[in-house]
């Protein structure tokens, strides 16, 4: 009897194993084919079967995720969001929290607080393309808004994205306010809309880049070999090797030009030579640099010329004086501008509102707040019908109403 009892109690541990064994089995199965749901995508399937195993392992936890991708994904951000939030650490919740924040912003139109947010995480899921669709999306619709240099600078931080490339080339924006010259055949072109920006564009019109304004600083190139330095708030200048060849001490100084350096010592101005001697004393209230051997000097409110030893070659006579650029310099009286030859001759006479020094043979010039050019001898190029105008490498570029023209120096349209 008593063997009968070992016996029958045997059999029930054994089936009692069995039982727990079976039953283990058929819950691993069960969290296995749940994980197999979840990474199809199917979060709702997959957290009805976690949930129904309890208390085994994580699943509870698992519950909750697949919860919250569920809502995540039907756009629920919020409710989403919080669930994420109460896992904590859990698997990559944090992660989930960053990127599904992002999707939210995308979704209600902010595409550049969400492409930042998709940066946070770039390799996390399908961020980095996120990111990137975010900042195309947000260049269309400044496109689609006329804010025509927003969209382009976009366009081309994306570079091959899609077609970034061509977008940014195509878009002719039709609000520019003013064009200046910069290098042979290039233009800074500007308006409000640009606001600290200034963009540079090509003969086609094509912007090439934009940088905002502190970026264009006060440094010196080099000129004669030599180019101004500042430290402290004193200027001198180094050679081409970098070393200090004349001392920081004067208060301002202007570059080389025809051997000789404008310098200011308390308040007043003279000229160095290469070696930093002070060979022109500082005895003028203002001065230009030299120029074909002359420099424009003000003394009193009143501008003249010296030669290259300080010699008063043309009288104080002119409310301001420029330097000589293609033989004539800029003079300006009673408000009114002209320019003078070599011998102080007023050759065009002070009738614009108005002027730019000669470059290549043409000169802007301003009447009743319009712009066009003239040439050496004071005839009109261009007449005085533009808002602004510049000429480069030459191309003359024009803009009227908001839109920019440019033409090559014979009027042929180039853009």
């Amino acid at each position: 009897m008593n063997k009968a009892k070992r016996l029958m109690a045997i059999l029930l541990m054994i089936a009692v194993a069995f039982t727990f064994t079976a039953c283990g089995d058929s819950q691993k199965k069960t969290y296995e084919s749940a994980s197999n749901l979840l990474n199809k995508g199917k979060y709702a399937e997959a957290a009805e079967k976690f949930e129904k195993l309890g208390s085994y392992e994580d699943a509870s936890q698992m519950t909750m995720y697949a919860k919250a991708l569920n809502e995540a994904e039907s756009g629920n951000y919020e409710v989403a969001l919080k669930t994420f939030d109460s896992l904590g650490a859990f698997k990559d919740a944090p992660q989930m929290i960053s990127y599904y924040t992002a999707r939210k912003l995308e979704d209600e139109g902010e595409y550049e607080s969400a492409s930042k947010r998709y940066n946070e995480n770039p390799l996390f899921k399908d961020s980095q393309e996120r990111s990137l669709n975010c900042l195309y999306l947000l260049a269309e619709e400044m496109n689609a808004r006329e804010r025509y240099f927003d969209a382009i600078v976009l366009y081309q931080q994306l570079g091959d994205y899609k077609d970034s490339r061509v977008k940014a080339a195509e878009i002719r924006p039709h609000n520019y306010e003013y064009v200046e010259s910069w290098e042979d055949g290039y233009f800074a072109v500007g308006g409000s809309e640009l606001g600290e920006y200034i963009g540079f564009i090509d003969i086609n019109g094509t912007l090439i880049n934009l940088i905002t304004m502190n970026e264009i600083n006060d440094t010196s190139k080099f000129s004669d070999g030599l180019a101004r330095v500042e430290k402290d708030g004193q200027y001198g200048f180094i050679d081409t090797t970098g070393k200090l060849v004349i001392p920081c001490e004067w208060d301002y100084a202007f570059s080389f030009s025809d051997g000789l350096a404008c310098v200011e010592k308390d308040g007043k101005w003279g000229f160095i030579d290469m070696t930093g001697k002070l060979v022109i004393p500082c005895e003028w209230d203002d001065a230009h640099f030299f120029s074909a051997g002359f420099a424009s000097v003000e003394k009193g409110g009143e501008w003249g010329f010296i030669d290259m030893i300080g010699k008063l070659v043309v009288p104080y006579e002119w409310d301001y004086a420029d330097s000589f650029s293609d033989g004539l310099a800029r003079v300006e009286k009673d408000d009114k501008y002209g320019f003078i030859d070599t011998t102080g001759k007023l050759v065009i006479p002070c009738e614009r509102d108005f002027a730019f020094s000669f470059s290549d043979g043409l000169a802007r010039v301003e009447k009743g707040d319009k712009w066009g050019l003239i040439d050496t001898t004071g005839q009109i190029v261009i007449p005085c019908e533009y808002d602004s105008i510049a000429y480069s490498g030459g191309y003359i570029a024009l803009i009227k109403n908001g839109y920019l023209t440019i033409v090559d120096k014979e009027g042929n349209r180039v853009f």
